[in-house]
């Protein structure tokens, strides 16, 4: 009868094991499953930067997102604020980095904004170069809605244009880069394609705007 009882209590602690092995074993396929599923769907999306050649990428896209927002609105002063305190902002039309292109400290950007004079921009292009700042603005810097439709990447440009005509990266070596590209419409055949590129210095932990370097489609 003791042989019998120990015989059962064997049956039944060998079953318990079973059991619990077999809930052990579908935990972890779970867990393997979502990891997969997670990373899976992590690979699809592209990451909004590569690195950062001299300071912090997140702060990068902060000050970019801030510097936009306050071009959407036209509110030049907010924008003034990240213009650089010694060498001023580069304003250029085109990927072709012209060494005419107008460079211009905070305070005169914002006198010019509020007189509302037409200047010479220099672009060195033929496109319109005599233009207020709020006319500069509406077809150099913010043309179309890139915070909502434009893809966003730091130092990973797209090639406008012909190879002849880009030096974006030449001319600003060492320099970081936030780019917001609009691919243009299929219909169109992408022909309206568009990007602005902030170029930024660092100074003391701080990301400063010295050049905005507009690009499009040209025939």
């Amino acid at each position: 009868m003791r042989n019998f009882a120990l015989l059962a209590l064997s049956v039944l602690l060998f079953g318990c094991n079973q059991s619990d092995s077999t809930k052990t074993e579908t935990t972890t396929g779970q867990q393997t499953d979502t990891s997969k599923t997670s990373k899976d769907s992590t690979a699809d999306k592209k990451p909004d930067a590569t690195a950062s050649k001299t300071g912090d990428t997140t702060i990068l896209i902060t000050v970019s997102v801030e510097i936009f927002t306050a071009a959407k609105n036209r509110d030049y002063e907010k924008f003034a604020r990240f213009i650089h305190p010694q060498k001023g902002v580069g304003l250029y039309p085109s990927s072709y980095i012209d060494t005419s292109a107008i460079k211009i400290s905070a305070t005169d950007f914002l006198a010019l904004a509020k007189q509302k004079k037409k200047i010479d921009w220099g672009s060195g292009s033929a496109e319109p170069e005599k233009l207020t700042v709020e006319q500069y603005f509406g077809q150099f810097v913010y043309d179309r809605d890139y915070l909502k439709i434009g893809s966003r990447s730091v130092n990973d440009l797209h090639r406008g244009g012909t190879a002849e005509g880009f030096n974006v990266k030449e001319k600003f070596a060492g320099h970081d880069i936030v780019e917001y590209f609009f691919a243009g419409i299929e219909k169109n055949g992408n022909m309206d394609w568009s990007a602005v590129r902030l170029v930024f210095e660092w100074n003391e932990n701080t990301p400063y705007l010295v050049g905005v370097v507009y690009d499009h489609w040209t025939p």
